[in-house]
């Protein structure tokens, strides 16, 4: 493809977490298409959706009169209203009249020049409440940071910071967003630390810095629309302790990275509950205003297109994210810890074992202490406790300080430096798993020895642009197939689809399957008893002169594509991987390949020591509108325990 076709791809592309699967389960209750269906079962505000507008090279970009036109029909025939704006990405948040958020989203889809709309789901704290009082406030202070010398070294020491100080405490010039609950900047061991904007003149009313936020001297509080970040919770205050508590000031405990600047955004009401409209904002402010971190202990296991859009902009804008595993000792996917860009953290305690709240899975890049932390809460008070929203903010306190020693690393790099000098093989449950694994990732950070490696001025090796990233593509995974084998025509394949010159996504030849009548083509492969992950990838497209929606109760679509894994002496034991149709994005409506995933753990595969069909088939209501299907880089590989390589079955 032409680099400018690429450009076009990569903005359009379609990353669709398709089987949020626990291990154990044998069987998928959701299906996604390759324009996703949002989940109007998640918490949400009610009678509130997101809508993006699609871009200018459909000729439905915002500023023409034919998207205005659109956009005001769309408003009449909803009742809605337009009540707030993101115009980096191009998103509005609409109020309708009811609750019906069903229709809303079939009539926001159906038209052109709509890229996506979804709920405004909520999300919340990723704290243990289970484990330990959050107003347990330590005993009577004395002198040189008492709480370091008799509680916190413990597992700071076991992450080598001591070390680490003796490169760099942190620069002030490295600023550290914490989106959560606010913070309270007047804590003992707090002064000094939060973020001034000094082009903003406080409580006059006017924004003089034209950044869109009126005397936002200290920040902002999205859900109070405002610019008092003072801690309505306890939250906020808590992590910004881990992050950057004063070192030597003779009171309380030690940050990670006690010399950093750290900037309060609120996004939680005093119940622990925020919004994913405001999160998207807090993070485009945090990019905007300067921070080159953000924190996020916070997240729910809900995707949204919005947040997915706010974290590359920022990781484009050259901010590393952080964010929470979750407490839900659960392989399902959660967000926005899973987002490529953004680095996941799970928690282990003080001996290193895993924390058994701690949720694990693909998207965990390393572990931090997250167990018993104590750290700072409103009211000069110390409090204990336990989640990967304590995690976090140590991975988030690390990366302020390897920015504060070299200012010029990517995240990439910063990344890379991370998982790099992290403690593998740490705890009991990674004994025999070297390198990375789902419960600690690349393993528990280390702060002295990924300090030390830092060169100031030096750049620093990274993951390359555009690879995959290591958790879905792990190297001891094994390509069952590679481009589909579509490049040697339908070798291997049954079924009655064609395979044809263009278009492709990659190489010379892709699959092409009608739904002007029914269509199916498999292949069939071992999954040894011993499979540990399987994981599918394929690009998509989808050419249609019908963009109706299914007439039967029973489908989503007049026209459609599923992709199976499929059992072959047990038909009834099938995974779907992906459900497509007329309705979905299309080449008319400007995107013309989506990309899909699915990374099925052991217990969702639907055998194991026994042959599987990878199953293709197309079906039609036969109204005489076409629509085309056409797949290419289908890519499907297999782990194995211990095992780097697969003998035997691979073609």
């Amino acid at each position: 493809m032409r680099e400018g076709d690429c450009q076009l791809l990569r903005k359009w592309l379609l990353l669709i977490p398709l089987l949020l699967l626990m291990a154990g389960r044998t069987a998928v209750s959701d299906t996604a298409t390759a324009r996703p269906w949002p989940d109007l079962d998640a918490p949400r505000v009610p009678g509130e959706v997101l809508v993006k507008f699609t871009g200018r090279e459909t000729g439905y970009g915002l500023q023409s009169s034919l998207a205005r036109l659109e956009r005001e029909r769309l408003l009449v025939t909803l009742g809605a209203e337009a009540i707030d704006d993101v115009p980096a990405l191009g998103i509005e948040r609409w109020r309708l009249p009811d609750d019906h958020l069903d229709r809303a989203i079939r009539v926001l889809l159906a038209s052109p020049a709509v890229a996506w709309a979804e709920p405004n789901y909520t999300l919340s704290l990723t704290l243990d409440t289970a484990q330990d009082s959050p107003l347990a406030v330590s005993p009577n202070l004395t002198p040189n940071d008492p709480n370091y010398l008799s509680y916190t070294q413990y597992y700071l020491k076991r992450l080598g910071v001591e070390d680490a100080w003796d490169i760099t405490v942190g620069s002030q010039e490295i600023v550290v967003a914490i989106i959560d609950t606010g913070i309270a900047c007047d804590h003992e061991d707090l002064v000094g630390h939060c973020w001034r904007n000094e082009d903003e003149i406080p409580n006059n009313g006017v924004d003089d810095d034209g950044n869109g936020y009126v005397d936002d001297v200290g920040g902002w509080n999205f859900y109070l629309d405002g610019p008092d970040t003072s801690d309505v919770h306890y939250h906020g205050t808590h992590v910004a302790g881990i992050v950057a508590a004063t070192l030597n000031n003779g009171v309380g405990i030690v940050g990670i990275a006690p010399g950093v600047t750290l900037m309060p955004l609120g996004i939680f009401s005093p119940r622990g509950v925020g919004t994913y409209y405001d999160l998207i904002r807090a993070i485009l402010y945090a990019t905007d205003n300067g921070a080159r971190v953000i924190n996020m202990s916070l997240g729910a296991t809900t995707y949204s297109r919005g947040e997915a859009e706010a974290v590359a902009y920022a990781a484009r804008h050259g901010v590393t994210l952080v964010a929470a595993a979750g407490n839900q000792s659960s392989d399902r996917l959660f967000y926005p810890a899973a987002h490529p860009e953004v680095i996941g953290v799970s928690a282990t305690d003080v001996n290193d074992n895993r924390a058994s709240f701690s949720n694990h899975g693909d998207y965990v890049s390393v572990a931090a202490p997250g167990v018993s932390i104590l750290s700072t809460i409103p009211g000069n008070g110390y409090g204990i406790l336990s989640g990967t929203s304590m995690a976090s903010p140590h991975v988030a306190g690390l990366a302020a300080l390897l920015l504060s020693r070299n200012p010029n690393l990517t995240p990439s790099e910063v990344r890379f430096l991370i998982e790099s000098y992290a403690e593998d093989r740490v705890g009991p449950s990674s004994i025999d798993t070297p390198g990375w694994d789902p419960y600690y990732g690349a393993g528990r950070i280390h702060v002295g020895r990924a300090v030390a490696a830092v060169t100031p001025g030096v750049p620093q090796p990274s993951r390359p642009t555009g690879e995959a990233p290591a958790f879905i593509w792990p190297e001891t995974c094994v390509d069952v197939l590679t481009n589909g084998g579509f490049e040697d025509g339908l070798l291997g394949w049954t079924g009655d689809g064609d395979v044809v010159n263009a278009p492709t996504y990659e190489g010379a030849r892709a699959l092409r399957l009608p739904s002007e009548r029914e269509a199916r083509v498999a292949q069939s492969f071992l999954i040894p008893d011993d499979a540990l992950q399987a994981t599918f990838s394929a690009a998509v497209r989808i050419e249609t002169a019908d963009a109706g929606e299914g007439t039967s109760p029973v489908e989503r679509f007049d026209d459609w594509l599923r992709v199976w894994l499929v059992a072959q002496d047990a038909p009834e034991r099938r995974v779907l991987l992906l459900y497509a149709g007329n309705t979905s994005d299309s080449v008319r409506y400007g995107l013309a390949w989506d990309e899909v995933l699915a990374v099925l753990p052991a217990g969702s595969l639907p055998v194991r020591g026994g042959e599987v069909s990878l199953v293709f088939e197309t079906g039609s209501d036969q109204d005489g509108q076409k629509t085309t299907f056409t797949v290419d880089a289908v890519r499907l590989c297999l782990v194995r325990s211990r095992v780097r390589y697969i003998l035997g079955y691979m073609p």
